[in-house]
């Protein structure tokens, strides 16, 4: 059971009320100057190598990776902030799409991923897997 200060009601509603987070941290927070760029040429990415999968725009809309890249890692150059949005972007679209998989599946689309990976010859058949590929 979680300590009762954490926890209030209020008129049937619950609220949660989060412990300070960020007081103890010993690092000033940043952003990078780079995340409109880079969130920007990651989303064209992502709209060049998936065209009909309008889920994932919409998610990648709702998420704002590009802002999570740029606090993630505030002093990198643009190019760096460029791959590590890229990674996180690939990440949770392969989650995603694996969310409804089974244990067979899911090995599949991996191993479609890494043969892509491992020569340009192979044609990845999933969308992550033409992503990793670029």
């Amino acid at each position: 059971m979680p300590p009762s200060n954490l926890i209030t009601y209020s008129n049937d509603s619950l609220q949660f009320i989060l412990p300070d987070l960020l007081g103890p941290c010993p690092y000033e927070l940043g952003v990078s100057p780079h995340s409109g760029a880079a969130g920007q040429a990651t989303k064209l990415w992502l709209l060049q190598g998936a065209p009909h999968y309008q889920k994932a725009v919409k998610k990648y809309d709702a998420l704002n990776p590009g802002l999570l890249a740029a606090m993630g890692y505030p002093t990198a150059s643009s190019e760096q902030l460029r791959l590590c949005n890229d990674w996180l972007v690939w990440l949770f679209a392969y989650d995603d799409l694996t969310d409804g998989f089974n244990e067979r599946d899911a090995a599949a689309m991996g191993e479609d991923v890494m043969q892509g990976l491992r020569g340009p010859a192979y044609e990845c058949t999933s969308l992550v897997g033409k992503l990793a590929k670029e």
